[in-house]
């Protein structure tokens, strides 16, 4: 039999302790009682000696042999009394009785002399007790007090495992049914078990808790709701890395739809797996950023991850560890930044033409600003060079009018 269950080991443990009281108070009260029929066993003994000798005093003195024999054979109705014998004093046998089938074996033999006042010791008896007699009544009373005492201990034990099972089994019997029948989709059960005990207290103390830990479990399963919710609705990659062994925990939508794997396939790979395609990290600079992380301090760089199809794209990652219901995780958040770095590759090449086309045009400037001033300055040494020419001619005129003036001035002076 198989003890799963509190009834049972009650009924098990009530049935040893009552064999073990039965036993052990049977084994005393057998000792007591032997000891008690042997007392009296022994006065009676005496007793019928005594009251014997006394009575065969007067009717062996006066040699009324056929009175002793009377006298013995009554005696005889004493089931104690196996067998007499009378003798005198030379020790001749006188009259004697007996009961049939005693075995020798069990009898008890006492002898006493007869005396009287005036003559003194006139002869003796032996009489035979029977042991079986009293082991006989030794046996009934002990067997007697052992099914008392049985049905003592029987009586006690039933009202104990009913006290047992009505105050604690039952209660308990409730107790784990209620318990067996709460799980986290239905933590609705309550105990119903009124009192002011312990259990009763215990009870009251379930169900208190059962009332706050529904209430907990609706708030918790509200906000992993909206967890859930926020976890799938961001337009990151998101992924829950375990810090030793490097195994990918949880995902969100958006990776699966970035990376091109199901939900159940990306759980079975590693962080290697996704993160190192080409990258203008080595895998050693990797693992360092992946160390640093764990070690609380937080990452970020850009990455050329690789999907599923094997094409090659930019993400920008950010890595830091984070507690996740109780446990240090490592949180890596992806973003894809291919657009971003397309752009950024087109805005560097239109940078890189303009570049080119402004040393172009620099260049091209530069070749017609050296003309211009080789013929600003064949210019200037043009307008320099007719003012000198202007200066000259002036000069020349001045000269000229001069010497005309002189020549008139002469000419007057002939004609006076």
């Amino acid at each position: 039999m198989k003890l799963d269950s509190l009834k049972k080991k009650t009924i098990l443990f009530i049935f040893i302790i009552t064999v073990f009281c039965t036993a052990s108070s049977s084994f005393m009260a057998s000792k007591v009682v032997e000891k008690k029929m042997m007392d009296k066993y022994r006065v009676d003994k005496e007793a019928a000696m005594g009251v014997l000798s006394y009575s065969l005093s007067p009717v062996l003195d006066f040699y009324n042999y056929k009175q002793v024999e009377q006298l013995i054979t009554s005696y005889l109705s004493y089931e104690n009394i196996a067998s007499v014998a009378v003798f005198d004093v030379s020790g001749t046998l006188i009259r004697s009785a007996a009961k049939r089938n005693v075995s020798a074996r069990d009898l008890d033999i006492k002898r006493c002399d007869i005396t009287t006042s005036m003559r003194g010791i006139i002869g003796s008896i032996k009489i035979n007790f029977s042991k079986e007699y009293i082991n006989k009544q030794i046996r009934t009373m002990t067997l007697a007090l052992i099914f008392g005492l049985m049905g003592f201990f029987l009586l006690t034990g039933l009202g104990l495992y009913v006290f047992m099972d009505r105050s604690i089994i039952e209660p308990l019997e409730t107790f784990t049914k209620t318990v067996k029948e709460m799980n986290s989709e239905n933590l609705s059960a309550r105990v119903k078990i009124s009192g002011k005990d312990e259990i009763g207290v215990l009870a009251a103390s379930f169900n208190q808790m059962a009332k706050n830990l529904e209430k907990s479990h609706r708030a918790l399963h509200e906000s992993e709701e909206r967890f859930r919710t926020i976890f799938n609705a961001v337009n990151d990659a998101i992924f829950v890395h375990d810090l030793n062994t490097g195994a990918i925990l949880n995902v969100n939508s958006r990776m699966c739809e970035m990376y091109g794997y199901s939900r159940e396939n990306a759980l079975r790979l590693d962080i290697e797996a996704l993160s190192l395609g080409e990258s203008p990290y080595s895998q050693q600079e990797a693992l360092i950023r992946n160390k640093k992380a764990a070690q609380g301090k937080p990452q970020i760089f850009k990455w050329r991850a690789k999907r599923k199809s094997g094409d090659l794209f930019w993400v920008e990652v950010n890595m830091k560890r984070a507690e996740i219901a109780g446990q240090d995780r490592l949180l890596v958040v992806v973003r894809d930044i291919t657009q971003r770095k397309q752009a950024e590759e087109a805005l560097q090449k239109a940078h890189d033409d303009l570049e080119v086309k402004v040393e172009e045009r620099t260049k091209n400037l530069k070749e017609k600003t050296e003309k211009l001033e080789r013929m600003n300055k064949l210019f200037v040494d043009r307008e320099l060079r007719m003012k000198e020419l202007k200066e000259e001619i002036k000069k020349l005129k001045s000269k000229a009018q001069k010497s005309l003036c002189f020549v008139e001035e002469g000419k007057n002076r002939n004609y006076e």
